[in-house]
Order: structure tokens, then sequence, then C-alpha cells
């Protein structure tokens, strides 16, 4: 019985991270629709943003990752 109630506790904390790991891409999709109706200068902006953006947060992903694995 204990192992499920833990089971329940991860999957309760690994919501708010499953749907943040779906959202970013498409946010990203979204982003590039819309200035791809606007012109291919703001187009390319977008694009080039979004990988900086998303090279950042897996970095900091992978930090935090590195360093609660560290801990313990």
């Amino acid at each position: 019985m204990t192992n499920q109630f833990k089971k329940k506790e991860v999957w309760l904390n690994t919501y708010p991270i499953f749907l943040w790991l779906v959202s970013e891409p498409l946010v990203g999709l979204i982003d590039s629709k819309i200035a791809s109706y606007i012109d291919i200068d703001v187009l390319s902006a977008v694009g080039i943003g979004e990988t900086v953006y998303f090279v950042f947060i897996w970095i900091f992903v992978f930090f935090s990752i590195r360093y609660n694995t560290l801990r313990v």
C-alpha cells in the first residue's frame, strides 16, 4: 500500500513538468505560424529567439538535475 502512495506522489509532482514539456514546443510552433503571416524577417527573428530560449532552458534543466543528483 505504501508503494502505491509513493507512485501517486510522483505522478502528482510530474504533471506540471509534463505540461511544461508539451506546451514549450507548441508555443514555439504558434509563434512561428503567427510570425510567418507577418514577414520572413520576423519569422527568422522568432526562430533565432526560440532556439536561444530553448538552449538556455535545457542548460538550466541539465544543471538542476545534475545539482540534485550530487546532493543525494
